[in-house]
C-alpha cells in the first residue's frame, strides 16, 4: 500500500508500508520449577525418560546422568525432536520434559517455551525467528531496555548470549512447538556449544534438522487412556467415580476414541458436562462411526476434527488424493501394491507418498519381519476423518479396485496352494509358500472384502471367500474362516444363483464345524443339501451330505450320521463318475488299493458294509493340499486325486472313514441301488 501526501510545499514523498506478519512478537514463557505441576500427565513414563536422558547437561555427574539413564552427549548442539499424529500429546509431553529439567536445576540460563504456531490455517499467523529474539533475550536474563532495536542485531545478540552463557556453563533449555518448517527454528539453533538444549515439537518429521534426536509419541496404552480419563473427570468434578463404576464402559470409551489423548480429555469434558448422563451411554453414541468425529467435538478449539484439519490442509493434491483413498481400503492396514491399486499409480509413485504422509504422521509404518512387504495403518479416528473427505464415487471406484485385485490375486493363490504335484499351476506365484504368505499377510483385508462386498458384489463376496478357505483352514485361522462364510451366506441373500448359495452354506458348515459348533454346522450342511437338491446338483448334495454326516458323528448320534452318508450316496450315484474311476461319497474321483487284511471293526460296524453291491474299500475325504498322500490307518490304504475345488472339505473331515464308495453301474429304472436304514 502506498500513502503519497504533499510535504514543503511542492515536494511528494511516498511511503512504502509493507504487509508484514500478523504476529508482531511471540508469547515466550519462561518455564519456573514446580514440582506439582505435572500431577496429572499420565502415560508417558517411558518417553519422558527419553528426552530427559537427552536434555540432561553434560556437566552433570556420572552418578546423576545415570540416575536419569542418560550419557554424556558430545556435539555442537543437542536437539530433540518430538513427532506424532495431531493430538497425540507432544506438546503435554514437551512441557512436562521442560518442568522437570526446571525442578531438577540443569539450566540456569533458563527454560523458556513458546509455540510457533506452525499450523494455524492462517499462514500469516506463523511464527518465524525475527519475531522471536526479543522474546528469547528477555527470557535469558537480558534488560528490556538493552535491547536491539532491528531483527538483525537481535540475531546477532542472541546468540552472542548463548555463547556467553555456555562459557561460564549456564545452560538454556529453548522449547520450541508446533515446528511446521525447519526454517522456523534453523536460526534459532545455538552454533559452536553443546551446553544448550534445543526441544521442538511438530506433526512432520523434521528430517532436516541437524543431528537432531526424534522421538515417535503413538497413542496411549490402554490402562494409561483410561487412568487419563478419570484423572479429566476428577479435575472437573473431584469425587467422581464413574470410571471405578463402570470401568468396561470405560475402556470402551477410550477405545472409541482410539487411545488418542485429545480425543480422550474431550470425551472427560463431555462426561463431567452430563454426570448423571451413564458412560455407557456416551459409548453408544461415539460407537456410530458415521457421527464420532461430530461428537468428539467440545468447541472450536478443542475438537479432533478441528485438530486433524490443520495437518490435512498442508498436503498437496496429490497426497490428499491418495489420503482419502486409504479410506477406501478395507482392513485395518494396507500393503505398497494394494494401495497402487486403490490409487490407480505405479508403485514407485505410490510409495513415495506413503513416505510423505507419514512424514505427516497421518499415516504409520507398522513394524514388519525381515523379508515381509512393508504395510501401512491409519488412526482409527484419522480414517473416519480421511473417510468423510471421500466422495461417494470414489469410494465405489476404490473399492472395486481392490475387491478385483483381491479376487484375481486369491484365485491365483488358492490354484497355486492346492496344484497336485506336476500339474500345470497359474502364474503369479512361484510356490505354494509364497501363496500362502500372500493370502496370510492380506488376510485381514481380504476378510473384511468379503464382509464389505456381500451386498454390493455378492457373487464376488462368495468367490474370494472360497478361494480364501484352503489356507485359512491349513493355518487354523477358523475364526477369520467364520467370518468370511458367514459374510458369504449374507451374500447369497443378495444374488440369484442358487449354487453359490450351496457354495457358502456348505464352507460355512464346515468353518462351524472347525470351531465345535456342530449344531450349528448340522443347519447349515442341510441348507446347503437341499440347495444342491433343489437346483439339481447332485454332486453338491452329495458333499453337503457327507459332511452333514461328520457333524452328526459329532455330536454323538450315528444314526443320523449314517442316514445323511446313504443319502450322500445316493445323490453321488446319480451324479456318475469321471473317466470310469470309481467315485467317493462326496463325488470328487478317487482310485484306491483294496486292504487286504479283513475289513477293520469300524468298517464292519457300518451298516453300508453289509449293503450289496457296495465295496469292502474304506474311502477317506482330504482337502486338495493333502492330496496324493497315502494315509494309512490300519491296514487300509487310500490314495486320492482330487480335484482343485475339493478344499471345501476340511481336515477335521479325515476322521469320515465310514464313507463307501461302489464302481460305476448302471441306473436302474427300478430306483436307487441302495435303500436307506
Amino acid at each position: 500500500m502506498q500513502l503519497t501526501g504533499n510535504t514543503a510545499g511542492s515536494i511528494t514523498t511516498t511511503i512504502s508500508l509493507q504487509a508484514g506478519p500478523r504476529r508482531a512478537a511471540a508469547a515466550v514463557l519462561v518455564v519456573q520449577p514446580d514440582p506439582d505441576a505435572d500431577a496429572g500427565f499420565v502415560g508417558r513414563a517411558g518417553e519422558l525418560a527419553q528426552l530427559l536422558a537427552v536434555l540432561a547437561p553434560r556437566t552433570l555427574s556420572r552418578d546423576v546422568l545415570v540416575s536419569v539413564g542418560a550419557v554424556p552427549v558430545v556435539g555442537t548442539v543437542v536437539v530433540s525432536a518430538v513427532g506424532g499424529a495431531p493430538g497425540v500429546g507432544k506438546t503435554a509431553l514437551a512441557w512436562a520434559a521442560a518442568r522437570a529439567a526446571a525442578v531438577r536445576g540443569w539450566f540456569a540460563g533458563g527454560v523458556v517455551f513458546v509455540d510457533l504456531h506452525g499450523y494455524d490455517p492462517d499462514p500469516a499467523d506463523q511464527v518465524w525467528p525475527a519475531q522471536l529474539y526479543a522474546g528469547l533475550l528477555r527470557g535469558m536474563g537480558v534488560p528490556p531496555n538493552q535491547l536491539p532495536v532491528t531483527a538483525d542485531e537481535q540475531a546477532t545478540a542472541y546468540h552472542q548470549v548463548l555463547a556467553h552463557l555456555a562459557g561460564i556453563d549456564r545452560a538454556v533449555l529453548v522449547v520450541l512447538d508446533n515446528v511446521a518448517d525447519p526454517a522456523q527454528v534453523l536460526p534459532l539453533l545455538p552454533v559452536g556449544t553443546s551446553t544448550h538444549r534445543v526441544l521442538i515439537t511438530s506433526r512432520d518429521t523434521l528430517g532436516e534438522l541437524p543431528g537432531a534426536r526424534l522421538v515417535e509419541l503413538t497413542v496411549l496404552a490402554p490402562a494409561a487412556a483410561v487412568e487419563l480419563l478419570e484423572l479429566g473427570l476428577q479435575r472437573r468434578r473431584p469425587g467422581d467415580g464413574q470410571v471405578v463404576a463402570d470401568s468396561a464402559s470405560a475402556g470402551r470409551l477410550v477405545e472409541l476414541c482410539g487411545r488418542l489423548p485429545l480425543a480422550v480429555q474431550i470425551v472427560a469434558a463431555l462426561a463431567a458436562d452430563e454426570p448423571d448422563r451413564p458412560l455407557a451411554e456416551l459409548a453408544d453414541e461415539l460407537a456410530d462411526e458415521r457421527g464420532r468425529l461430530r461428537a468428539l467435538d467440545y468447541g472450536p478449539r478443542w475438537a479432533v476434527r478441528a485438530a486433524f484439519d490443520l495437518s490435512h490442509r498442508r498436503l498437496d493434491p496429490a497426497l490428499k488424493r491418495l489420503f482419502r483413498l486409504l479410506a477406501a481400503v478395507p482392513g485395518p492396514d494396507v500393503s505398497l501394491s494394494v494401495a497402487a491399486v486403490v490409487a490407480d499409480q505405479p508403485e514407485l509413485e505410490v510409495r513415495a507418498r506413503l513416505r510423505a504422509l507419514c512424514r505427516a504422521h497421518l499415516l504409520e509404518q507398522q513394524p514388519s519381519q525381515p523379508g515381509q512387504p512393508a504395510r501401512w495403518r491409519m488412526h482409527d479416528l484419522i480414517r473416519l476423518y480421511a473417510w468423510e473427505h471421500l466422495a461417494e464415487d470414489e469410494r465405489t471406484v476404490g473399492f472395486t479396485r481392490v475387491l478385483t485385485y483381491y479376487r484375481h490375486t486369491a484365485d491365483l493363490a488358492e490354484r497355486r496352494f492346492t496344484a497336485l504335484p506336476a500339474h500345470d499351476v497359474p502364474a503369479g506365484f512361484d510356490t505354494p509358500q509364497q501363496a500362502l504368505a500372500w493370502v496370510l499377510g492380506e488376510r485381514a483385508g481380504l476378510v473384511a472384502a468379503v464382509v464389505q462386498a456381500a451386498e454390493i458384489h455378492p457373487d464376488e463376496a462368495i468367490g474370494l471367500s472360497a478361494d480364501l478357505v484352503p489356507i485359512l483352514d491349513r493355518a487354523r485361522l477358523l475364526a477369520d474362516w467364520v467370518t468370511a462364510a458367514t459374510a458369504a451366506v449374507q451374500a447369497s441373500r443378495h444374488t440369484p444363483r442358487r449354487d453359490l448359495a450351496a457354495t457358502a452354506w456348505n464352507s460355512l458348515g464346515n468353518a462351524l464345524q472347525g470351531v465345535r459348533r456342530f449344531e450349528e454346522a448340522i443347519s447349515a450342511h442341510e441348507q446347503a443339501r437341499d440347495i444342491s437338491r433343489e437346483v439339481g446338483n447332485r454332486h453338491g448334495e452329495g458333499t453337503a451330505g457327507n459332511n452333514l454326516g461328520i457333524a452328526h458323528e459329532e455330536c454323538a448320534q450315528p444314526d443320523r450320521a449314517h442316514r445323511a452318508w446313504v443319502q450322500a450316496v445316493m445323490s453321488s450315484s446319480r451324479w456318475g463318475t469321471t473317466r470310469g474311476q470309481p467315485w467317493s461319497g462326496s463325488g470328487w474321483p478317487i482310485w484306491t488299493g483294496r486292504h487286504r487284511p479283513g475289513p477293520s471293526a469300524r468298517i464292519r460296524d457300518n451298516p453300508l458294509y453289509h449293503v450289496p453291491s457296495v465295496s469292502r474299500t474304506r474311502c477317506i475325504t482330504y482337502p486338495a493340499a493333502a492330496a496324493g498322500a497315502c494315509v494309512r490307518r490300519g491296514a487300509d490304504c487310500v490314495i486320492h486325486q482330487v480335484s482343485r475345488k475339493s478344499h471345501s472339505l476340511p481336515s477335521t473331515h479325515r476322521r469320515a472313514l465310514s464313507f463307501p464308495f461302489t464302481k460305476p453301474q448302471p441306473q436302474s429304472s427300478q430306483g436307487p441301488m441302495f435303500s436307506v436304514p
